[in-house]
């Protein structure tokens, strides 16, 4: 990466210049970002999210069931319970 930069490992720091040691700081902030649990979370919701669009684009009943709000677990009892989920519907 540092390569890209024009700066090689050997490079004495006094001889870089200002604008590719700010570039340096980026790229180290980036990386110690990624370990941090609100990326990482970022990344999760990310990945949950485009799933779930995934599934309402080819019309799938989970899909199809995340788009009308209701509950999309496997044998989930509609009838009495998730009432929460239902309320916001007008029949």
């Amino acid at each position: 990466m540092s390569i890209a930069i024009g700066v090689t490992p050997q490079t004495i720091l006094k001889h870089i210049s200002p604008k590719k040691i700010d570039a340096l700081y980026q790229i180290l902030n980036y990386y110690n970002n990624l370990n941090n649990n609100q990326a990482i979370h970022k990344n999760i919701m990310r990945f949950n999210k485009t799933n779930i669009d995934r599934l309402i684009k080819i019309n799938s009943l989970r899909g199809r069931r995340h788009k009308a709000k209701l509950p999309v677990s496997r044998g989930s009892r509609t009838r009495t319970n998730a009432v929460s989920c239902k309320t916001s519907f007008k029949y």
